[in-house]
């Protein structure tokens, strides 16, 4: 949240979120924009033992606190245009015109999906994991 607060949350209840399910609807988060911090952990004996990898992403959230599904559908198309990408597909000539389209597309998803923690944050983030 933007006022440093962390909320964790269970995997069960980020997947329904997922779903719009509205059991999963966050009140809170109501016609905003939301920092997640999304964990690949690896368990070992219910405990976490290391973190496989992490993505730091802004969620919309529309007027009933569940996740903006036309938000969301966009955020998607952007990232699986980008994905499939080769580094030299980024830019391409096609005659006299230079189509660097992959490349703005990379940094609006940069610029309005994504977001980078500083290093306290990240430290914040970690404790809660391994507590």
């Amino acid at each position: 949240m933007d006022d440093g607060t962390i909320k964790k949350l269970a995997y069960n209840k980020f997947y329904n979120l997922h779903r719009n399910d509205k059991q999963a609807a966050f009140q809170e988060f109501s016609n905003s924009q939301v920092k997640i911090a999304e964990f690949i952990v690896e368990i070992e004996n219910r405990k976490p033992i290391r973190i496989i990898n992490e993505f730091y992403n802004y969620y919309f959230f529309d007027k009933e606190g569940r996740i903006d599904e036309e938000g969301l559908r966009v955020q998607l198309d952007l990232l699986s245009n980008s994905f499939f990408k080769e580094d030299d597909d980024k830019i391409s000539i096609k005659g006299n015109v230079i189509d660097a389209t992959n490349i703005f597309l990379e940094r609006r998803i940069e610029t309005q999906y994504k977001w980078h923690p500083d290093e306290d944050m990240k430290n914040r983030l970690h404790e809660k994991i391994f507590r």
